[in-house]
């Protein structure tokens, strides 16, 4: 859970997209085709289902428009990545179905943005996201919102424990503090080299230290170790 303000709508690729109404997969607008006489001109686009292998004519019946909403969020670190919002999400938020949207425009235009886009501007929500198991991400790619909460009260439980983005090597973390931390020393300690307490090809008999030569053990050592034979632990490197 992260919570992140919403600095702009992302209109490098459209914010909605043409679903078949029977099989919900995207469709094609393969061009327009035209009913009546010349005084009443009825248009009525003309589109393409791949996986039902059919042509649709009358959309009203048989195409729906869907949320595709790629949104670039902050938080106070003034980092910023991008988050992919599908259509229930998108539409439980905006309390509106995306055809209504696409009807503000008067056709279909996915560079047009409603007002009621424009009004998640500025906003600060709870997001849940999906991240990767490896918990990284490809460059540029959007984190897919799995829930969007707008409560103001529960936003403010999270807000001052969460943080959002972590830029390492190039690539995108979202994590809070002490998550971060505790992965953040597991993968030192896991990057550290094995110590070695090897002192030549013959392998050594291991015997117990004992303490002013009394027989109490002081544990597992060998007794030709030496600090000399340990690597030395990797400096710790800054992010």
């Amino acid at each position: 859970m992260v919570v992140a303000k919403i600095e702009a709508i992302d209109l490098d690729k459209p914010w909605y997209y043409t679903a078949c109404n029977f099989c919900k997969r995207k469709m094609a607008r393969q061009g327009d085709s035209f009913e009546g006489n010349v005084q009443h001109l009825q248009h009525n686009p003309i589109y393409n289902c791949k996986t039902c292998n059919r042509d649709f004519e009358h959309a009203i019946h048989c195409v729906f428009f869907s949320y595709y909403l790629v949104v670039r969020v902050s938080d106070d670190s003034k980092g910023e990545v991008k988050f992919l919002l599908f259509n229930n999400i998108a539409e439980r938020l905006i309390r509106r179905p995306a055809f209504e949207l696409v009807q503000e425009a008067g056709q279909e235009n996915p560079h047009f943005l409603p007002q009621s886009l424009t009004d998640l501007i500025e906003r600060k929500l709870l997001f849940k996201i999906t991240i990767a198991s490896n918990g990284q991400q490809e460059h540029n790619a959007a984190y897919v919102v799995d829930l969007v909460i707008d409560n103001a009260e529960i936003i403010q439980h999270f807000d001052p424990h969460v943080t959002i983005i972590i830029v390492l090597l190039g690539s995108l973390y979202i994590t809070t503090p002490l998550i971060y931390l505790f992965f953040h020393i597991t993968a030192k300690l896991l990057s550290n080299p094995i110590l070695s307490t090897d002192i030549g090809n013959k392998p050594q008999k291991k015997k117990k230290c004992t303490n002013d030569k009394e027989n109490t053990p002081m544990g597992n050592i060998t007794q030709n170790s030496s600090i000399t034979n340990v690597s030395p632990l990797p400096k710790d490197k800054s992010f």
